[in-house]
């Protein structure tokens, strides 16, 4: 995996790091939504495309002013989340009141950082956590037909 970068202002935190855990381009991910250039994209628009790729994002979403994911605790038990890839939102280094996309690498133990002024590894200690969702990269495929949010999925 390497780490992508989006351009300078553009607000394509998101789609770089969706861009990274599928292996993709920046470009392609803007194709893929049929958006043409920088203009920044949802966590939900991030959930689908991830799902439509054969990923999960989430699942177990932890909130906050500030996450230590050491002590992170799931309904069913401890959550180790330093051994999963993690889309992680982290508050802005650059713009007050802002947030920004990154992606936590568990076989570096580094953030990989979208951002073209931090380096491309990053320490996760330099970073206010707010919001981290697992990423699952298995053998998942999804579902073939829409799932209305009350089915179970078996």
């Amino acid at each position: 995996m390497r780490t992508i970068k989006q351009g300078a202002n553009t607000g394509d935190c998101v789609a770089a790091v969706i861009a990274m855990i599928t292996a993709q381009s920046i470009k392609y991910v803007h194709s893929y939504f049929r958006r043409n250039g920088d203009c920044g994209f949802t966590d939900m628009e991030a959930a689908k495309y991830l799902l439509e790729h054969g990923y999960i994002l989430g699942g177990v979403g932890c909130h906050g002013e500030s996450i230590n994911i050491k002590t992170m605790k799931a309904d069913l038990g401890i959550l180790d989340l330093s051994e999963t890839f993690g889309y992680v939102i982290v508050k802005s280094k650059f713009y007050k009141h802002s947030t920004h996309a990154v992606l936590y690498d568990p076989r570096i133990k580094m953030i990989r950082d979208p951002s073209p002024e931090t380096p491309a590894r990053t320490e996760l200690s330099a970073y206010k956590i707010k919001e981290w969702f697992p990423v699952s990269v298995g053998d998942f495929k999804p579902p073939t037909k829409h799932i209305n949010t009350m089915e179970k999925i078996k």
